[in-house]
């Protein structure tokens, strides 16, 4: 539930706030939290920094 309170929160202090929220936060949240999964399996292959930059860009609301 920390996760979506995050983003529920980020999205309200969102500079587009006018702009409509197409993805419902319990799908980002799920989202999320299944590249963290993905990346923890596959043995840090990849670069922390990059992941958390790879998930603000795709979700910038």
């Amino acid at each position: 539930m920390m996760m979506k309170d995050l983003i529920v929160t980020r999205r309200n202090q969102s500079k587009n706030m006018g702009r409509k929220n197409i993805v419902d936060p319990d799908i980002k949240t799920a989202s999320i939290i299944g590249v963290i999964m993905w990346w923890l399996k596959g043995g840090f292959h990849l670069d922390s920094a990059y992941i958390a930059e790879q998930i603000n860009l795709m979700y910038r609301t």
